[in-house]
């Protein structure tokens, strides 16, 4: 059996100006390190959005081969997209962490994902979803996407209800503020990343 690496990959799903992201990957991000802390093999989180290297690596441009079809990743066409291969395949597991956008998810997320296809194989991945209707069509769209990738999906997810101020309003949720809301929030995220770490082990 191969040494299961200590790296979890937080990926937030949106890098909207002045939304709420920056905020919610923050306060979701000590309460994974906090609950990873507490396992007999503690896990580093490593956050990462569209703006953060190995992202972002724009549109999907080279038709000559679709990522399932890359059996090697020096195949992949650009550098970046290798040094991607290389971060997701070093990671034992991923949490997303992503709005709602009209009844999906942010196509910058669809795009980090597309890029890649083997990487995400046997994956254990943990889904944590936000938006003033709380995201449920966002979590079902993600969940097939990732079946069809062959992803350990944690059975259950978090999904956040933003109060409307949050959502249309001028209130964001600030990185190292954490809202109040946020905190009837924090034992399901425990239970969910317990969940997450019993399949990473």
């Amino acid at each position: 059996m191969g040494v299961i690496s200590r790296k979890v990959a937080l990926i937030v799903g949106s890098s909207r100006t002045h939304g709420n992201s920056a905020g919610l990957a923050s306060w979701l991000s000590n309460l994974l390190q906090q609950q990873f802390a507490k396992s007999e093999r503690p896990f580093e989180v490593v956050t990462i959005d569209s703006t953060t290297p190995p992202l972002p690596l724009g549109s999907i441009l080279d038709g000559t081969r679709f990522p399932g079809q890359i059996t090697d990743p020096s195949q992949y066409s650009s550098q970046a997209i290798r040094d991607w291969s290389a971060f997701v395949s070093s990671c034992a597991a991923v949490v997303i962490l992503t709005p709602e956008f009209n009844g999906g998810y942010p196509g910058d997320l669809k795009n980090s994902i597309d890029h890649l296809s083997r990487e995400w194989r046997g994956k254990p991945v943990m889904l944590v979803v936000y938006s003033i209707r709380g995201g449920a069509s966002c979590a079902a769209q993600l969940r097939g996407v990732m079946k069809s990738l062959s992803m350990r999906v944690v059975e259950r997810e978090v999904q956040m209800l933003l109060p409307v101020e949050y959502g249309k309003g001028a209130e964001r949720v600030v990185p190292g503020q954490p809202a109040e809301f946020l905190s009837s929030y924090e034992t399901l995220v425990e239970e969910v990343a317990s969940d997450l770490i019993e399949l990473i082990v």
